[in-house]
């Protein structure tokens, strides 16, 4: 899995790569301007990113515009539906008004906000799809340990039976809204 991680907080954009950086080649970008031009640079050389995680509140272009901006470059390089990039929004804005905005405008596939909670994250993958195998293997012994196997092995028989785009719905779970994802043929 190719990510770019777009945080301008050094300590979130740390965390945020060492918990992706098992899973594949981690990016980075401290502001959407950076962002903008590394996902051109993926869609030209035809190795676009596989995920990227985007704050809302930075310098220069914030996580919304850049979103949008993303968006459009994809629809360019006729990218479109399922094959566009997976964004999840990883922010400390919580404010209904920007959640909504991230997907209706800029669809992202999930909104997390801070503090980052990894179970939480590594859930939102398993049900966005952007796992390889033995990635997801070591996740469902360390839930197994854990003491958590069951709503590991639920999220890959999800998954295994294919995902659409999410809900524009949310809900809250421990005070960090988490998106519901909908199986094909209908259903959550």
């Amino acid at each position: 899995m190719k990510t770019l991680i777009v945080e301008d907080h050094f300590l979130s954009r740390s965390l945020l790569s060492t918990l992706l950086s098992e899973y594949g080649v981690c990016h980075v970008a401290v502001n959407g301007q950076e962002a903008m031009i590394a996902v051109e640079k993926g869609l030209v050389e035809n190795e676009p990113y596989n995920l990227i995680c985007l704050d809302i509140l930075m310098p220069v272009m914030d996580g919304q515009q850049t979103l949008q901006e993303i968006r459009k470059m994809e629809e360019r390089h006729g990218i479109a539906g399922r094959d566009t990039t997976k964004v999840i929004m990883v922010t400390a804005a919580d404010d209904a008004k920007n959640i909504m905005k991230a997907f209706r405008q800029g669809q992202c596939e999930a909104y997390l906000t801070k503090p980052l909670d990894r179970e939480k994250l590594n859930g939102l993958l398993l049900n966005l799809g952007e796992w390889d195998w033995a990635a997801l293997a070591r996740i469902i012994e360390q839930a197994a340990t854990a003491g958590r196997a069951y709503e590991y092995a639920e999220a890959v028989g999800s998954m295994r039976e294919g995902l659409s785009r999410p809900w524009l719905t949310m809900a809250s779970a421990d005070s960090c809204p988490c998106v519901f994802f909908e199986k094909q043929g209908g259903g959550r």
